[in-house]
């Protein structure tokens, strides 16, 4: 029986003493009354908050403990300990996620295929792919879910050392939307760490236990949804209507060790699916082939008929974990494993593998530091602790950085990789990109070699990097991996876990943690509900646009002001777009910015029916008096534009400044690694 949590939030008050016998007796009665007067406020702030029924879903805690034989003599710690399940009621979340009017517009409620405008198809958000069109034929077989919304249950996994939590999102709502608003994504669990010695860690029994827990833990979680798998549930949509929904579990963003637990597959087995199914490629030779599908029934097959010596060493089968997705109807976590960019390729393939690679191989031959071009590079840090918002940076400008040093294969390997990289980031992929990428995977796999050749690595039957074979087909099931990728769910984990835990007594902190989530949950379901009502309707930052608007129609007649700089606000929905797909970006021609001249690049288009750099140029020659661009047209400047010096063989200076770029360099890179907007603009 689960047992609701005490969430009681203690406050920390801080004293300040003084050296004066009499200013300090003061400052006692002062502190007293300011304190006593703080906690009052404080309490009836939290009573007022805790009294908001909007967005109440509290947070329930389930004891979990081992249940199994007991060995003979003293037993293991970790076999008498108490484990902690907090999560909420998923039903509910997801009952107060569709019937958000803030989805209205970006809301599907049905699976649809997209296509160009010269026809070609195209992949964008989740209900595009063609796993939602499967799993739709499959629901109205049965005359019950006929009319029936599909709605599939997205969940996103991401660990913490202390705090393992969960999140979870509707596969309806769009790409933008989930990056957006912030409850596209939320947490609904954190589940609990089994911990034992070094020695006990080792013990099968031990491995066993925590992989039962586990899926233990996830079936807890997804089971109010099961009831609603076979049966349609009436529930309100955000555009008003009431509709029957059916409920499907939908891919699983995770990490290749979380994917490992998930699966019951043996570390270094491939876990990616192929044609919806997971492949049997073995870890001397994950590319090869000849490898055969998995799903469900084999793997039961094999367990009922093999040996489990057998099923580890030839088929990568751990015969003691039965995935929790067996006890749900028309669920296989073989084909419910998503592509995750972050971990998978940032993270993944492009910093643990080739820049590891790169460093070995300059040191080897040039001893020269690791990352020529760079320095300074990230803020003196030394990538001691990598981010992903490092690894992108590092993506940006990295090749450039290091051609000159490397042999052909090697530069064009690491960039056939990029390039497959910031495809699939982009927020839609069309057929022809599709193929693009395809034929950039393949590249990058012939190359590759190059890395085995000049003894930097072993070998290359990486499981990230046997990800890659799948993503042509993922991305045509599951629509495009920047809507389903992990990097949502870590900005969500700065306001889940970090900011929670700041706000806490940093001891024991979960329970608080918890509370402080459940009433920002609140807070903003009362906002969203007075916004629907109009009560923040002519609000002050209204007030203050509005007259700036007439005090700049005031001034029209009056003197003409000159700025260096204009900023651009255009639609491309991707990682930071704003909720309605916007993006912004400034260009300067600054006589003095920071100190320095800066004179940023732009693109000029020329002709709209050439492919990208085809029809554009480069203009970087403002007005000798005034440091502005001179153009025909202010509407044929497309974009900036970003510049990367060809620095070749030889080391930045030590004291080289950034503006002496121009005058030190006379060869330059057009770089469309900027982001995945830049690259489809200028690779067409």
């Amino acid at each position: 029986m689960p047992t609701s949590s005490n969430l009681n939030c203690p406050i920390c008050c801080h004293l300040f003493r003084s050296t004066s016998g009499l200013s300090c007796h003061i400052l006692s009665i002062h502190l007293s009354i300011t304190e006593e007067k703080s906690g009052y406020f404080l309490k009836e702030l939290y009573n007022t908050i805790d009294a908001i029924q909007d967005g109440d879903n509290p947070w329930v805690t389930y004891i979990l403990r081992y249940n199994g034989s007991r060995p003979t003599g003293i037993a293991p710690q970790w076999i008498d300990t108490n484990y902690e399940l907090n999560l909420q009621d998923i039903l509910c979340l997801v009952e107060d996620m569709l019937a958000n009017p803030e989805f209205h517009g970006q809301f599907d409620t049905t699976p649809f295929r997209e296509y160009e405008k010269d026809g070609q198809r195209a992949w964008s958000n989740f209900m595009s792919g063609n796993w939602s069109f499967d799993e739709a034929d499959e629901i109205v077989k049965d005359p019950v879910n006929q009319g029936a919304i599909n709605k599939t249950t997205v969940s996103a996994g991401t660990g913490h050392q202390e705090y393992h939590p969960a999140y979870f999102s509707i596969g309806n709502i769009s790409n933008t939307a989930c990056r957006a608003h912030s409850i596209g994504v939320l947490p609904i669990v954190f589940l609990p760490i089994a911990k034992a010695s070094k020695k006990q860690r080792k013990t099968e029994a031990f491995k066993t236990f925590q992989h039962q827990l586990y899926h233990a833990c996830l079936e807890i979680i997804f089971s109010p949804l099961k009831p609603y798998m076979n049966l349609p549930k009436v529930m309100k949509c955000p555009d008003g209507h009431y509709r029957r929904v059916t409920f499907s579990l939908g891919p699983y963003i995770a990490d290749y060790p979380e994917q490992v637990w998930l699966t019951g597959i043996v570390q270094n087995w491939c876990l990616n699916t192929h044609d919806c199914s997971r492949c049997d490629a073995k870890p001397g030779n994950l590319d090869d082939p000849g490898a055969h599908s998995q799903s469900h029934e084999k793997t039961d097959f094999f367990i009922n008929n093999f040996d489990p010596g057998i099923l580890w060493d030839e088929y990568g089968i751990c015969n003691n974990v039965v995935p929790f997705t067996h006890s749900f109807p028309r669920a296989d976590i073989h084909k419910l494993l998503a592509p995750d960019i972050l971990h998978q390729l940032i993270k993944g393939v492009f910093k643990d593998h080739l820049v590891k690679w790169i460093q070995e191989y300059l040191k080897k031959t040039f001893a020269v530091p690791s990352y020529p071009g760079l320095r300074r590079f990230s803020d003196g840090r030394n990538f001691n602790q990598w981010t992903g918002d490092d690894s992108k940076a590092l993506m940006k400008v990295y090749l450039s950085a290091v051609a000159g040093y490397l042999p052909s294969a090697m530069v064009r390997c690491l960039a056939a990789f990029i390039d497959a990289c910031y495809i699939a980031r982009r927020n839609i992929i069309t057929a022809l990109a599709l193929e693009h990428f395809w034929e950039c995977i393949e590249q990058f796999h012939e190359l590759r070699a190059i890395f085995i050749e000049t003894v930097v690595c072993v070998h290359t039957s990486l499981p990230r990097q046997h990800a890659l074979s799948h993503y042509y087909r993922l991305i045509q099931l599951f629509g495009s991996p920047n809507g389903l990728c992990s990097s949502i769910t870590e900005s969500k984990h700065i306001k889940a876990v970090k900011e929670p835990w700041r706000r806490s007594s940093c001891f024991k902190a979960l329970v608080q943690m918890l509370q402080s989530i459940l009433r920002m949950e609140k807070m903003a379901a009362l906002r969203r509900q007075l916004a629907q009502e109009g009560k923040l309707d002519g609000s002050l930052t209204a007030h203050f646009t509005a007259s700036q608007t007439a005090n700049n129609d005031s001034d029209s007649d009056g003197p003409i002001h000159v700025h260096h700089s204009a900023t651009a606000t255009f639609y491309s929905p991707g990682e930071l777009c704003g909720v309605g797909g916007l993006h912004r970006e400034h260009i300067r021609s600054s006589p003095s910015f920071q100190g320095a001249p800066r004179c940023d690049t732009v693109f000029v288009e020329l002709d709209g029916t050439q492919p990208g750099i085809f029809g554009m140029v480069v203009a970087d020659d403002p007005d000798g008096d005034t440091r502005m661009w001179t153009v025909i047209n202010v509407d044929s400047i497309v974009r900036g534009a970003y510049l990367l010096p060809n620095f070749g063989a030889e080391r930045v200076p030590e004291r080289f400044k950034f503006y002496e770029a121009l005058d030190c360099y006379k060869l330059f890179f057009i770089n469309h690694l900027v982001d995945h907007h830049s690259h489809k603009l200028i690779t067409g």
